[in-house]
């Protein structure tokens, strides 16, 4: 028999708001897996050379690269930029990755950090430079479309910085907590198939919040991984050991390790593209490519090369401890210098001069760190699970061309359609729900009733609480102080676990608690222009004295190239949303009508589109125009690029 502990309208609702909250959180496996493309963002201005997950911080459009090591979300101050529409302005944002407008109505700062909801606050320098706000603005995860109101998130201010932006998908991801809380994700788990940036052969990548695409990898290779076990000088997530790094060219095999039996450890993230090599080995990397610093009066960066050794980068094979073997082939390896062409805009600057995508010192993590980027993904399909602690790595196959099969890590089932059991758990669960629900709300009302029935003398009597209007305070999850020390720094806003954290003032500021209507998506929206390129390095910002043609790596905007003499205004359209969005309760700014530039079509990265659905468009698997050679490792196809033996045959 179940015993109420006192007859009051408080104690039903308190077992509804239990019996309610363990359905909700065992009915997480109902929702699908939410889906997002990593590819060219297309900003208002037409530019499309930034590649990430695209993402409106309060209209403002980023495209944010990924991070494990980050539990949340950061982007650049734009006050760290010269003054806007200028060369040097637009220059900037694509340096130092997306940036963000304070100034804007929408964000809303919060000024004690123990007042920021957010389970665990990242490492904060102390240095007396660099200035870190924190606040709210909505999210809008345009491609999902997946809004999240109350979105917090970190805007740091520093002229030194390097690429500082970057999307949080660490252990305690505020974003993954906010996905799924939001039911727009049924778990926390996620995998990646982070796609290619090379110029050959460039696909769009996708990252899969709480399932996986069955069609980017291969089950039978994949190789799990515990979480921290490498000894990795930064406290990332997904650390591995390396026993053996070795560069194919066409003078043989050459290893990049000194000893034999000396063991690395790394980080895997995509925070950046290119690898990141410890000084000895990327040392011994120069010496076998044959790098110069100068010849024929020409200055060459530490991986910028003439073009005549390019045979001298073949391909590299990259050896883990527990026998998984990953060869990146040598297209990825190579790409013409890049950098900041004389619009700003991210370019390749010289098409005589050549790049390779290994460098080393310090990384977006900050420390000298050796780092498995986005050229190590290009070939490996990877998920994390943080609450089982692991990770895997697989062989990615047919570079995305195979029909996309989405499936939930929840409970194995597809989002195309699942099992008779599994139709009955979704079906069963939210019904028990409604019942359970109908039968709490009708006794409330019973109990409410009895009460102000002033005939009724029985049952115990219980104080008050008043519901009128009044200073409400809302308890804010407990927050811990983070682990992380991110580019070195200790966190100086250490919270006590146990210490209560509250939210006051007044309910109508508090964005954290209250749902806001989302701004409609428009290109044509008076946002900041921005052209960002997220993991490269310095050189990024660097202008390109030497003689040679340079052109625009891509043209992802969705408008068709008209003469200028026929070109309109655009008109603002508004993000598909799964539900109506209420008009905004505040003043919006008038749209101004832009057009996007013309531009090179023929050297796409990317073109995949806003109306694309995880589809790759035509142009993105197309042959670029380059003169890189395609050869690649005996062992090492297109197709499948990762074996697990590998006689490390010349490419050339």
């Amino acid at each position: 028999m179940l015993l109420l502990p006192s007859t009051t309208p408080w104690t039903a609702l308190l077992l509804a708001s239990v019996f309610f909250s363990t359905a909700a959180k065992a009915d997480d496996c109902s929702v699908d897996p939410l889906v997002l493309p990593i590819k060219n963002v297309t900003f208002p201005n037409g530019i499309g050379a930034n590649r990430g997950v695209k993402l409106t911080l309060g209209g403002q459009v980023q495209g944010m690269r990924m991070s494990t090591i980050l539990n949340n979300t950061r982007v650049r101050n734009i006050l760290d930029c010269p003054a806007r529409d200028t060369i040097d302005f637009i220059g900037c944002q694509g340096a130092s990755g997306s940036v963000y407008d304070t100034t804007k109505d929408s964000f809303h700062q919060v000024f004690n950090i123990k007042d920021w909801n957010v389970t665990t606050i990242d490492a904060q320098p102390a240095d007396g430079i660099t200035t870190v706000l924190h606040g709210y603005d909505t999210a809008n995860f345009t491609d999902g479309p997946a809004v999240m109101y109350g979105y917090p998130f970190e805007v740091w201010a520093d002229f030194d910085s390097m690429n500082k932006s970057a999307l949080a998908l660490g252990p305690d991801s505020s974003t993954i907590d906010l996905l799924v809380s939001h039911k727009l994700a049924p778990k926390g788990s996620f995998s990646v198939d982070y796609g290619s940036t090379s110029e050959l052969h460039p696909r769009d990548g996708q990252v899969v919040f709480g399932g996986y695409n069955e069609a980017r990898f291969n089950e039978t290779k994949k190789t799990e991984f515990n979480m921290w076990g490498a000894g990795a000088p930064v406290p990332c997530p997904l650390q591995v050991l390396i026993s053996d790094i070795i560069l194919t060219n066409d003078e043989g095999d050459h290893s990049l390790f000194a000893d034999i039996g000396t063991r690395v450890s790394a980080c895997i993230d995509t925070v950046q593209n290119d690898f990141t090599f410890t000084p000895n080995m990327f040392s011994r990397f120069q010496n076998y490519t044959n790098h110069t610093t100068t010849e024929n009066g020409t200055s060459y960066g530490p991986s910028t090369y003439p073009a005549s050794r390019e045979p001298k980068i073949g391909s590299l094979t990259i050896k883990l401890t527990n026998g998984y073997t990953t060869v990146i082939p040598h297209y990825e390896l190579v790409t013409h210098q890049r950098g900041t062409d004389s619009r700003g805009r991210y370019a390749v600057t010289n098409n005589t001069l050549i790049q390779a995508t290994v460098s080393s010192g310090a990384s977006d993590l900050g420390n000298n760190v050796p780092i498995l980027g986005g050229v190590f993904l290009s070939q490996n399909w990877l998920a994390v699970d943080y609450e089982k602690g692991k990770f895997w790595l697989s062989p990615q196959v047919a570079n995305g061309t195979l029909p996309d099969h989405i499936t939930s890590f929840c409970n194995g089932t597809t989002t195309g359609g699942g099992s008779t059991a599994g139709l009955g758990l979704k079906v069963g669960v939210p019904v028990a729900i409604g019942a359970a629900l109908v039968f709490f709300v009708a006794l409330w009302f019973w109990l409410k009733n009895r009460r102000r029935n002033p005939n009724h003398t029985g049952g115990a009597t219980v104080g008050s609480r008043s519901l009128g209007a009044r200073s409400e305070k809302r308890d804010a999850p407990d927050s811990k102080s983070s682990t992380t020390r991110f580019a070195g720094y200790t966190n100086y806003h250490q919270v006590a676990p146990g210490e209560q954290m509250e939210l006051e003032g007044d309910p109508g500021t508090r964005r954290a608690e209250l749902e806001e209507p989302a701004p409609a998506y428009s290109r044509a929206s008076e946002w900041p222009r921005m052209n960002s390129i997220q993991g490269e390095n310095m050189t990024y910002f660097s202008r390109s004295s030497h003689a040679g043609e340079s052109y625009e790596l891509a043209d992802t905007s969705p408008y068709p190239v008209q003469p200028q003499a026929a070109q309109s205004p655009v008109q603002p359209t508004q993000s598909p949303h799964p539900y109506p969005q209420p008009q905004p309760s505040y003043p919006q700014r008038p749209a101004i009508a832009v057009r996007p530039p013309p531009q090179r079509q023929d050297t796409a990265v990317s073109a995949m589109s806003d109306v694309d659905v995880f589809t790759q468009s035509p142009t993105a698997m197309r042959r670029q125009v380059s003169n890189i050679s395609e050869l690649v490792s005996p062992t090492s196809t297109r197709g499948n690029s990762t074996r697990i033996k590998n006689p490390h045959h010349s490419p050339i």
